[in-house]
């Protein structure tokens, strides 16, 4: 596992565009109108992304695990593994903003308990199936997994231990200064609480990775890693004054058969990753891309300003 990873971008739209289509964002789209909210590209480059499809023209099954995130979906897979009741961002959205949240307290319950509840259970399930969606397509025939877990992300819905957090304010999927506009006094508890979730979550990873490895009956890579760190110094607004660092930072663990024989570099960043892969795996040299680390606010998401780590 590399000592040292980053992302590219503290956005995960951005993160997962430029990883999956082994670029940088400025080369990807032509923004003409770089006051744009609109991240519906983004979506359409991680819904069938450059590397996807090369994974496809090789005679790929693909399976996704998506998350509530509408941009970690990709689109016409082989196998799609996901909970029937698991609400997207809109849907909990629109239970935040429902009678709900003023009713929930009237019964001795946090005011968005019962959405926790439903988070908790998601993620949960993907633990749980995460080990089995190799058996969704032939097994004879190769697969590309992606599953996109929305852990240790806010909102902290799990202690250390798994045990479940009751809320304190609306359910969201704030992170950063965003987060901590919306929890007020209890902003400074985002390290301790970010700091449990990320241990039960490894926990729960941990475990995935034992089943994998012990169903396997073909040679097997396995590469879990973040898309962005933690926003506890985040200012979305002004991106040149937040913590670049711990934003950046993120934990990439890889597995592979020591038949390939291969060594991580000891500081990489994410769009590296299938660079890194494809040379491991079949020798293929992709023309080595620029590190750079490229910040924007929330509210303009094509304006890029660069850090280094």
């Amino acid at each position: 596992m590399p000592d040292e990873s980053f992302s590219n971008y503290e956005q995960t739209g951005l993160s997962l565009s430029a990883t999956w289509n082994i670029a940088h964002i400025p080369l990807l789209l032509d923004v003409p109108d770089t006051s744009s909210r609109d991240r519906r590209v983004l979506y359409d480059l991680v819904a069938d992304s450059r590397v996807k499809r090369a994974f496809e023209g090789l005679g790929y099954n693909t399976v996704q695990l998506p998350s509530s995130y509408p941009m970690t979906r990709w689109k016409d897979v082989d196998a799609s593994v996901e909970s029937f009741l698991s609400p997207n961002m809109v849907e909990y959205s629109l239970i935040a903003r429902s009678m709900m949240p003023l009713v929930q307290p009237l019964f001795g319950r946090g005011p968005a308990d019962f959405s926790f509840g439903m988070h908790r259970r998601a993620l949960n399930y993907q633990f749980d199936r995460l080990p089995e969606a190799r058996a969704e397509v032939p097994e004879d025939e190769p697969a590309l997994i992606f599953a996109h877990i929305m852990a240790p992300h806010p909102p902290f819905v799990f202690g250390q231990d798994g045990s479940p957090r009751s809320s304190e304010k609306r359910f969201e999927f704030y992170d950063g200064s965003h987060w901590l506009d919306l929890h007020g006094w209890a902003a400074g508890k985002y390290p301790e609480k970010y700091r449990a979730q990320a241990i039960y979550t490894m926990e729960r990873l941990g475990e995935v990775v034992d089943r994998i490895l012990e169903q396997a009956t073909r040679p097997t890579v396995i590469i879990v890693q973040g898309d962005h760190g933690p926003g506890s110094g985040l200012d979305w607004e002004r991106p040149r004054h937040s913590n670049h660092r711990e934003r950046f930072s993120i934990f990439n663990g890889w597995y592979l058969p020591e038949e390939y024989g291969v060594e991580i570099p000891e500081k990489m960043t994410a769009i590296q990753t299938f660079p890194m892969l494809w040379r491991t795996l079949w020798g293929v040299e992709v023309p080595r891309l620029g590190d750079s680390q490229l910040i924007a606010k929330w509210s303009r998401p094509y304006v890029f300003f660069e850090t280094r780590n």
